[in-house]
């Protein structure tokens, strides 16, 4: 048999990234519980049903609508708070030139 990397031979291996105990030849020692449930590929990858309700896209859809109105609400209001801003800071600085000619 090809040798093994040094890390199996001391009872550790990798699954789906996550180091869990090394199952032996005969099936002794597999992982059970919380290492089962992380070794391998997550629920989503591996479901044969690869279809979506259309329930589920349109609650999808309409998530997607409240976050972008939403957003867009945030990013006019702190444009209008930007202008605002400037608008004063220009006015001031007018108030103080005119005072300066006087």
């Amino acid at each position: 048999p090809p040798a093994r990397p040094a890390a199996t031979k001391m009872g550790i291996g990798v699954a789906a990234g996550r180091w869990v105990p090394a199952r032996r030849r005969d099936g002794a020692g597999a992982p059970t519980g919380a290492a089962r449930a992380w070794s391998g590929y997550p629920r989503s990858m591996t479901d044969t049903d690869t279809g979506t309700s259309l329930l589920q896209r349109v609650v999808a859809i309409l998530v997607l609508a409240v976050a972008a109105w939403i957003l867009l609400k945030v990013v006019i209001g702190v444009l209008v708070g930007v202008a605002t801003t400037v608008v004063v800071v220009l006015a001031v600085g007018a108030v103080v030139w005119a005072l300066t000619k006087l």
